[in-house]
């Protein structure tokens, strides 16, 4: 909720307690967040523009100016309070209906009074107040926007911030591109805070459309996000002094950038080592627990410390090379190996060894212990994943990893799916745009709802792009909605759609022939899902839901996947033979891979550890890869209770085969019910008669709740990915 004591005070003394008393959280609130969201972006821009104004006047060479105060004009505020609230801070211009104004302008002389009675009404300087129908801006018979501001008093001379808030949603779009080639255009130290639709000078939320517009009016976008954003005139010293403040705006179509990206792309640079590798979320560490997990075939063990940091180390005891894996977190917070209880603490510590306790308490001499860490790798929790650095420990850059633009207001879905291909049939996937319309068909409701059937194949249009974290496509479906696909090496692919919509699937090798998606959907937390999320269960149901449409797609692709991966890999098949739409971006990653394979010398799977060290030893040939045609243990694939546990184990069951193949396509035993469901009652289901379903059965009492319930969380879904 906001906090706005003028505001408040203004309301009728008889009934402004009322507000008290309305409820501090609930779906009202939460359908609110929109308006406190852009109050408080507004705000922060009035506070960048004061300060720039200030700092700029004091190492500024140009002068002519720091005599005067800076001016604010705000079109289509309404009642809002933001000239009282910063009153003697800047001149204001407040320009809005004429019948809009004269009601202000007499709920501003109401507050000067009260202020008055107080005895400090004389500090109190009221906007300049300009009745200014915009759709007049089109009208050449009519004075000008420009004008009419500049004949009320305004000085194009003096740093303006011009603000508009929620208005060019009514105003004509004639009007609307005349209005932005007028002031646009007005004064040399001009900055422009826009909460408001940018249509039809810009019709989606990407940066680099937005940017590429605004390029046309010589200003340069300081702040940007799928609802609004902001831009300052090129070439001036308070445009300088603004961007001093914040982080440059890199050059992305997607809102999530990597640092150095392209140049990691280029033949020449091409590797799979120095890089980070998003291995796990979070929430699959909780303290106290073990995790075990696989990265390009090297076995590795995560835990937390007990000041809950991530530990990552290498799936082995220092003392008799037990398998890390097999350990538990003990009653001190420490992973204690099962075999001989050394237990391991912060960053991989060696701190207690049974044998080397002495009875008065005294453990092992510390130089023995340091001998006995474990071999760590630097790991980083960063955006909503557990990051893995591939390369020196003492190399690792945190400022490699990719980030997303602040305020990206997004609401994670996060899904999980196995995979027994390898991985470079899934980035090849998810490069593929046209398969969408194909394989897919609309067989679930975001993919239907974005057009992706077969009849509209022909309509898909493509553009290649390149921005300075990767390459990638940006097109428009059959109903013009955009669409982005991206690859950031070596192994992220991501996708990206209306209103900051997005998906980044991250492709983790796990071992030859096996591999893990880490596949996380970010939707728009507008108004109407931050309500729907504030309804009981909602949020929990939302995330199942998105988790049953993945785990649909991921099996109709993987049995195509499972038949080109045999084709290619045994049967000696190429992997594009002839190219179509989008092949192109197939065509690079293969390249990328091959160059990275030369530029290393090696392919990236792990062979074995090589001495103490336990360096990585990368396989030069396929032989060399460390998988179970090259083992000579291989554990016995026991099964307790319907799940392979590897070799079973009274007190903790042994298995090469980390992580478990837990999830959808490969075990996806979890979702076979909803599909017999679904095949059950859809006419058009593959291989379905178009038989009416049975009324009354408890199958389809069952749906019909199921279907009742996802209606308003899938119809929020649906509302984002349109936006």
């Amino acid at each position: 909720a906001m906090s706005d004591d003028i505001a408040y005070q203004l309301l009728p003394t008889g009934t402004r307690d009322i507000i008290k008393v309305l409820p501090k959280s609930g779906p009202l609130v939460n359908f609110q967040e929109f308006i406190t969201s852009r109050t408080k972006f507004i705000d922060d821009a009035v506070d960048s523009f004061l300060r720039g104004v200030q700092e700029d006047a004091i190492s500024s060479s140009e002068g002519g100016y720091t005599n005067k105060k800076p001016q604010i004009v705000l079109f289509g505020a309404g009642y809002d309070t933001r000239s009282l609230r910063y009153n003697n801070k800047a001149t204001f211009f407040e320009v809005d209906l004429p019948e809009v104004v004269d009601g202000k302008g007499r709920l501003q002389q109401y507050w000067k009074d009260l202020q008055s009675k107080a005895a400090n009404g004389d500090d109190v300087t009221l906007p300049t107040r300009l009745g200014y129908d915009l759709n007049n801006a089109a009208d050449p018979t009519k004075p000008s926007l420009s004008e009419s501001l500049t004949n009320a008093g305004l000085d194009p001379s003096v740093p303006t911030l011009f603000v508009w808030e929620a208005v060019l949603f009514y105003v004509k779009p004639k009007a609307v591109l005349e209005i932005f080639e007028d002031v646009f255009n007005l004064g040399t130290k001009s900055v422009y805070c826009l909460v408001d639709s940018l249509k039809p000078a810009v019709t989606t939320s990407f940066l680099h459309i937005t940017r590429e517009v605004f390029d046309t009016y010589n200003l340069d976008i300081i702040d940007h996000n799928s609802r609004w954003g902001g831009a300052v005139r090129k070439e001036s010293s308070l445009t300088k002094t603004m961007l001093n403040e914040r982080d440059e705006l890199p050059f992305s179509y997607l809102a999530t950038s990597a640092p150095n990206g392209i140049e990691e792309q280029s033949p020449e640079t091409a590797s799979y080592n120095d890089h980070w590798y998003a291995v796990a979320y979070p929430w699959q560490i909780e303290e106290g627990e073990v995790f075990s997990t696989r990265l390009w075939g090297e076995p590795l063990v995560l835990y937390r410390d007990t000041d809950g940091n991530m530990v990552c180390a290498k799936d082995v005891c220092p003392h008799r090379s037990a398998p890390l894996s097999m350990s538990k977190m003990n009653s001190e917070g420490r992973l204690e190996c099962m075999y001989h209880g050394w237990s391991f603490g912060k960053e991989g510590a060696c701190e207690s060894i049974p044998t080397q306790t002495i009875a008065d308490g005294t453990t092992t001499p510390s130089n023995f212990k340091k001998k006995a860490c474990l071999k760590t790798y630097a790991v980083q929790e960063h955006e909503g994943l557990i990051w893995l650095w591939r390369g020196n420990l003492l190399e690792a850059d945190a400022d490699k990893l990719p980030k997303t633009r602040k305020d990206a207001s997004t609401y994670p879905c996060d899904t999980i799916l196995d995979y027994n291909v390898d991985w470079q049939y899934i980035v090849e996937n998810n490069l593929d745009s046209p398969h969408l319309f194909w394989l897919h068909n609309g067989s679930v409701p975001p993919v239907r709802s974005l057009n992706f059937v077969r009849e509209k194949v022909n309509q898909v249009k493509l553009k290649f792009f390149r921005d300075d974290s990767g390459l990638g496509h940006y097109g428009q479906t059959s109903g013009g909605k955009p669409k982005i696909v991206r690859f950031d090496a070596p192994n992220i692919v991501r996708h990206g759609g209306v209103s900051s919509f997005s998906e980044e699937f991250h492709i983790v090798p796990i071992s030859p022939g096996q591999t893990r998606v880490l596949l996380r959907q970010n939707l728009p937390k507008g108004p109407i899902l931050s309500t729907v999320l504030s309804i009981p269960f909602a949020e929990s149901f939302l995330q199942k839901l998105v988790n049953v449409w993945n785990y649909h797609i991921a099996l109709e692709d993987y049995s195509v996947m499972q038949g080109q991966a045999h084709n290619v890999d045994d049967l000696g098949a190429p992997h594009l033979a002839l190219g179509d739409l989008g092949d192109d971006l197939v065509s690079h990653f293969y390249k990328w891979k091959a160059s990275a394979e030369k530029n290393d010398g090696a392919l990236p799977f792990f062979a074995k550890w090589d001495g103490k060290a336990m360096d990585f030893k990368a396989a030069v040939t396929d032989k060399e890869m460390s998988q179970e045609t090259s083992f000579s243990v291989v554990d016995d694939k026991e099964n307790v209770d319907g799940r392979q546990v590897g070799t079973y184990g009274i007190l903790k069951s042994y298995s090469q085969a980390t992580p478990h193949d837990k999830y959808p396509p490969v075990n996806y035993q979890m979702y076979k019910p909803l599909l017999a469901m679904d095949q059950m009652m859809r006419k058009d289901a593959p291989g379905n008669p178009e038989v009416e379903p049975k009324n009354g059965s408890l199958v389809m009492a069952t749906v019909t709740v199921t279907v009742g319930a996802a209606a308003t969380v899938g119809a929020a879904v649906a509302q984002t990915i349109h936006g």
